[in-house]
C-alpha cells in the first residue's frame, strides 16, 4: 500500500522547529483541518485530519522555481 504525502509551500526558510510548527498550524487553520503535534522537534510529527505525518523542511529545485517547502509524509 502506498503512503501518502503532500508539500506545504513556504515564503521563507523556517529557521527553527517552532517555525515549522507555526507553518503547519497556519496551513491547517487556513484549510480547516484538525491537527495535533505529537513531536515538536525535527522531524516534527503531527496528526493532521486523523492521519499521522512526519514533517521536514526541504529546499525544492524544480526547473526555474527554487523554494522552501515542508514535506509531509504519512507514517504508521
Amino acid at each position: 500500500m502506498f503512503k501518502k504525502g503532500f508539500l506545504i509551500d513556504l515564503d521563507v526558510e523556517p529557521k527553527t522547529d517552532e517555525d515549522i510548527c507555526l507553518e503547519v498550524a497556519k496551513y491547517c487553520g487556513k484549510d480547516g483541518l484538525a491537527f495535533d503535534f505529537i513531536k515538536r522537534t525535527s522531524p516534527v510529527i503531527a496528526m493532521i485530519d486523523g492521519t499521522k505525518y512526519e514533517i521536514q523542511k526541504r529546499y525544492q529545485k524544480v526547473r526555474l522555481l527554487n523554494c522552501w517547502v515542508l514535506s509531509c509524509r504519512e507514517i504508521d
